[in-house]
């Protein structure tokens, strides 16, 4: 599975080996092994101001609190979330690059990398939602490329290949492998 894995993920630009890979029963489930293993009750995560409603789901019930960054046009407003990163005590950020979910938008590589130095700055945690990466023509460089160490990236075959196929690869850096699997063995089971 982990093999298959490494293939799928370096359709989209994200280059891990079998050992940083962790299997998971879907996006909902992945997002949940990765907000219990890293986050905990009262912990702040900046989102968009629109979201994909799974993970408001899970936050609320894990007692996370999610900070929505409003939009500037089309994308996050950066202003606001460094200054929400120096006063608010943000501990990570949750993207949808390509295709967001709900609005559709993706990130152009500016965007990306203006994103990316701030989550070097405040030293976040990013959980990247690669769920629709699939969907890109040409693949856009993801965040996990350009900052691996503080990255999780998800990317689930349900939405791709089959509503039926519960299956999400996770490629998690070393430092947060150990915690990962364990909740993810004591979750699924």
């Amino acid at each position: 599975h982990r093999k298959s894995g490494v293939a799928w993920l370096k359709k989209f630009g994200v280059a891990v080996s079998e050992d940083d890979i962790m299997v998971t029963c879907g996006l909902q489930n992945a997002l949940a092994v990765t907000l219990v293993s890293l986050f905990k009750f009262g912990d702040k995560i900046a989102t968009n101001a629109v979201i994909y409603p799974g993970i408001k789901n899970l936050a609320n019930s894990l007692g996370i609190q999610l900070l929505p960054i409003p939009y500037d046009e089309q994308r996050m407003d950066l202003q606001i979330l460094s200054h929400m990163c120096k006063n608010d005590n943000i501990k990570g950020i949750y993207l949808i690059p390509d295709h967001h979910n709900p609005t559709t938008i993706y990130m152009e590589k500016d965007e990306r990398e203006n994103i990316v130095e701030i989550i070097k700055k405040h030293n976040l945690l990013c959980i990247e939602d690669g769920t629709y990466s699939f969907l890109n023509d040409v693949p856009h460089t993801p965040i996990k490329a350009m900052i691996p160490e503080q990255t999780i990236y998800i990317s689930s075959v349900s939405n791709s290949l089959s509503p039926g196929f519960r299956i999400a690869y996770v490629a998690v850096p070393p430092a947060f492998k150990k915690q990962m699997v364990t909740t993810n063995s004591n979750i699924n089971v």
